[in-house]
């Protein structure tokens, strides 16, 4: 019972000070999740599926001679939705096939992925992370000095976006090495996706039962999923070498 009185004791002593020294942050977490919320809460009572949502944003960007604007836009804002990565990119070859979508998906992708590193850098700061658990600060030394073969390497491996975007900001890896690391690796793996949106063929309607697939460019994804794969392999044993056995 002491020990419980004392242990509320230090937490309602805590708390105002933990609130003063990050208030801003709550504040604008609350903001963020309130706006997430409001945005699912709205679909839902209008009854609009994330199909619908994804016909409507195609047909913005095909039906507009400043497609590739608001395409872009779109790809910036999407981390502040948490809206899947992955579909912007099959959207990007529906759209504008593989060369046109790998084009504009590097730039809106890139632009996205140093957004969200903003966010989790803001929320991140003077967040304590060392000296509390070893295992967490030995960790987070290991990919700050490897940040830009640990990023490489989540990506390859299509880890969701986000995750690494934000994961990579609380672990506090340089935003140079992150870009580059980010940029370096759409080369190989969002070609899958781009290359799978390419060959959909009838999507107008986003109508499943109306849908046809080029199955020679579905083979090409698959090669470069397993290419992305393999790559992710071979940086992974370059820099974690087996030790020989004595």
């Amino acid at each position: 019972m002491l020990y419980s009185d004392k242990s509320h004791f230090f937490l309602t002593l805590r708390f105002p000070v933990f609130f003063k020294k990050h208030r801003s942050r709550i504040i604008a977490l609350c903001a963020w999740v309130i706006l997430i919320a409001a945005v699912g809460i709205f679909m839902k009572t209008q009854d609009y599926s994330p199909r619908d949502l994804m016909k409507f944003f195609y047909h913005t960007i095909k039906d507009t001679s400043y497609g590739p604007v608001l395409f872009t836009l779109l790809y910036i804002i999407r981390p502040i939705f948490l809206f899947p990565a992955w579909t912007l990119y099959t959207l990007a070859g529906a759209v504008y096939g593989f060369w046109g979508g790998f084009a504009y998906t590097l730039v809106g992708a890139g632009i996205s992925s140093m957004v969200a590193y903003g966010i989790g850098r803001y929320f991140a700061k003077d967040m304590p992370l060392d000296g509390k658990h070893k295992f967490v600060e030995t960790w987070k030394h290991k990919i700050e000095e490897n940040g830009f073969t640990t990023v490489l390497i989540m990506r390859l491996l299509y880890i969701p976006f986000d995750v690494v975007n934000f994961g990579a900001a609380f672990l506090n890896v340089g935003w140079k090495p992150f870009l580059a690391a980010t940029l370096l690796s759409m080369i190989v793996d969002t070609g899958a996706f781009i290359s799978f949106g390419s060959t959909i063929k009838n999507i107008d309607s986003f109508e499943l039962s109306q849908l046809q697939v080029d199955h020679g460019h579905l083979f090409i994804s698959f090669l470069l999923l397993l290419f992305s794969f393999m790559v992710a392999y071979v940086v992974h044993r370059y820099h974690h070498p087996k030790k020989s056995s004595p």
